[in-house]
């Protein structure tokens, strides 16, 4: 058992240090009770508790007489707290039925208190003394901390927290307090990472109705809360639309009919109100609704909404400013300050180094968080109001993009529209209108390898008041100025169930980087590794079409570089592919399968007898056996297999011995064309002569 204790403000001054001595792991401090009343002590206990290595919660005393007034309790006790450093799940302490509403009513409002704070992705407890729990409340469902005095146990299951005594002693506080047992896997699992994989969704049931459950099950919902009374009714018929990228931002939008069975959803479609959707990562997600079009003679409507992130950040202004040099952690505590939302730092952030801010502040919380992303180049995922922070989120899936398989249309467009090479920076003013330093120029490095006619491409100066330092507002134009092209890449992907892929596909994820095969015709192949950056898709639905962006940097697809070797063979190959396209008609074309057994690789069919295949080291050599032939260009082409197991293949020919070469390249490397290839791995052979 773990030694735990809770405190108000009627122990007084506590000691911290010595309540650690005398063997204390855990503290729960009073916080709120009701809608008007914060713990003058509360903040101090907190953070001398955790200076002294306790792990620490808080708890709200329930005065709520309906489940109206029990959201409002829930909201303030959010609203108190925000900003303390907590460890340990929100206690909900409920010992009155303030207005005798009764057993029903008052477990009703009970779980709306608790729900919603489950909602703001909030771990959650219930306390309560043995004859309320027994008589006057349901507490099922929730992690229950029980105070039953003067006996050996609890005499109840499944409690987590027992309070076994009011009037125990512990060093360090003056009098009585309470001291508590909880069980030993209590402290476990309190710290997490950000989430690598999208969650799988889990069916739960109640009551003694057995259900077999499949593997792949998929319950996603969506639904309408209303704001005051939280409310929830299911939508269906709708089909709705994620979009979700790198800065943390997302928006949900669909269309509804009015139809006899929708009408109380229909009607809860308002301003204001909350949609309550499961995405492909993180349930429950709460959505702002800001946007209603109501067509009134068809009787739809058209819902855009926001996702809580931006909804309630765009809403909370941050007041002060920060100057010098800022920690990532430092910048993310000023943004969020007061806003209820909280951070998980992935390991990849701890190399990001500080920066120095000028009057970092005074703007509401997403605008400080969107310079937190440029400055600190950062990447967001939210999940409600707990922000995952990375340098760079997501990993390279086990997954093909191929236009001869899953893509029914790529289209790549660049734009240099709003490329800039140079900017002016003008900073603070005195009260004479004299600039503090002087204007500041900043000319990009490769500013010669853009420019326009051979003229330089401008960007609107920076005039910010904030700035007091030259080097301050050189930064800020660095980020400004960017000469690269704007390049997107647009699939249309095609998702379906194929049992043979089902081992070998991963689920792919914003910030995942996926293969990417395209036959532009002719023979001619766009083969590369791209990174996904947004997606748009529909949550409801595992098998929709998602819209999938690959890159909104101007720089990400521009600049991609690989292994000098195997770009060289791929141009080779583009440039021979052009070839085999105008010699596609002729006659003198070779064409051969080859397929792999698992232990060599042999010709599968071909329009010519005489040919054969030899292993000499890490080539494949097929040879036209003796048939006098004048080479000119070979194509070959791997299938999806190899390309899913991360094979490209090169190809050399030689006009004296008709011999054709192949090189299987992994990872930029020649790899062995015998080890770690799949079984039934096939490679396409065309070989065009004079």
């Amino acid at each position: 058992m773990i030694k735990g204790i809770d405190v108000s403000h009627w122990q007084g001054t506590i000691n911290w240090n010595s309540v650690a001595n005398d063997g204390v792991e855990f503290a729960f401090i009073k916080a709120t009770e009701g809608t008007s009343y914060f713990d003058p002590v509360c903040s101090t206990n907190v953070a001398n508790a955790k200076a002294n290595g306790i792990k620490v919660g808080v708890y709200h005393f329930a005065r709520f007489t309906s489940s109206a007034e029990a959201l409002a309790e829930a909201q303030y006790f959010l609203d108190r707290i925000n900003g303390l450093e907590l460890d340990l799940p929100l206690v909900l302490d409920i010992e009155v039925d303030q207005g005798d509403i009764g057993k029903s009513a008052l477990t009703t409002a009970a779980r709306t208190f608790l729900d919603y704070l489950k909602s703001q992705d909030k771990k959650v407890m219930i306390y309560t003394y043995h004859n309320f729990y027994t008589n006057d409340i349901d507490a099922t469902g929730y992690p229950l901390w029980i105070a039953r005095y003067g006996v050996n146990s609890p005499g109840i299951n499944d409690w987590t927290i027992w309070q076994y005594t009011d009037s125990g002693s512990v060093k360090g506080i003056n009098g009585n307090v309470d001291v508590n047992k909880a069980v030993d896997s209590f402290l476990y699992g309190l710290t997490e990472e950000p989430p690598t994989d999208p969650e799988t969704p889990d069916l739960q049931v109640t009551g003694d109705t057995d259900y077999l459950v499949t593997k792949d099950v998929f319950l996603n919902q969506m639904f309408i809360e209303n704001k005051n009374t939280g409310e929830r009714v299911e939508i269906l018929g709708a089909e709705p639309v994620i979009t979700d990228g790198l800065n943390g931002k997302k928006e949900l939008t669909f269309t509804i009919s009015l139809t006899d069975e929708n009408q109380i959803e229909y009607d809860m479609l308002t301003n204001d109100n909350i949609i309550v959707i499961d995405e492909k990562r993180f349930k429950q997600q709460r959505y702002i609704i800001l946007n209603v079009d109501a067509d009134h003679i068809d009787f739809t409507k058209t819902i855009s909404a926001q996702h809580t992130y931006v909804a309630r950040l765009v809403n909370n202004d941050v007041s002060g400013t920060k100057t010098g040099s800022l920690t990532l952690e430092a910048a993310l505590n000023h943004a969020l300050k007061g806003s209820g939302f909280s951070y998980v730092l992935a390991s990849d952030t701890k190399g990001i180094k500080a920066i120095e801010q000028e009057n970092f502040g005074n703007q509401n919380s997403i605008s400080l968080m969107d310079e937190i992303t440029e400055d600190y180049k950062v990447e967001l995922d939210v999940n409600n109001t707990k922000i995952y922070v990375y340098k760079k989120m997501g990993k390279r899936v086990n997954y093909l993009m191929d236009t001869r398989y899953n893509v029914s249309g790529l289209k790549i467009s660049s734009s240099t529209q709003n490329s800039t090479t140079r900017a002016w920076g003008y900073g603070k003013q005195d009260d004479k209108g004299k600039y503090l330093f002087d204007p500041v120029l900043y000319i990009h490095p490769e500013e010669k390898d853009f420019l326009i006619d051979g003229y330089p491409r401008w960007a609107e100066p920076i005039r910010d008041e904030k700035y007091t330092k030259a080097p301050s507002i050189n930064d800020a134009l660095e980020n400004l100025v960017n000469p690269y092209p704007e390049v997107t890449v647009n699939a249309d992907l095609e998702l379906f169930y194929d049992p043979k892929l089902e081992e070998l596909e991963e689920a792919f994820y914003k910030g995942d980087s996926v293969g990417m095969i395209a036959d532009k015709g002719n023979g001619s192949t766009y083969e590369d590794e791209l990174r996904i950056v947004q997606l748009s898709y529909n949550p409801l639905d595992q098998f929709s079409k998602p819209d999938l962006t690959f890159s909104n940097f101007r720089k990400d697809i521009y600049d991609m570089q690989i292994d000098d070797k195997v770009r060289i063979r791929r141009q080779e190959k583009y440039f021979r592919n052009i070839t085999g396209g105008i010699r596609n008609s002729l006659p003198q074309q070779i064409n051969m399968m080859l397929t792999f057994n698992g232990s060599n690789w042999f010709i599968n069919s071909s329009n010519i007898t005489t040919g054969s295949v030899s292993i000499i080291g890490d080539a494949i050599l097929v040879s036209t056996g003796g048939l006098d032939i004048n080479v000119t260009s070979a194509i070959v082409n791997e299938d999806v297999t190899l390309k899913t197991a991360g094979f490209d293949a090169i190809t050399d020919f030689s006009s004296t011995n008709n011999t054709i070469k192949i090189n299987l390249i992994k990872a930029g490397a020649i790899a062995s064309p015998l080890v770690n290839v799949p079984v039934n791995s096939q490679l396409s052979l065309s070989v065009f002569q004079q």
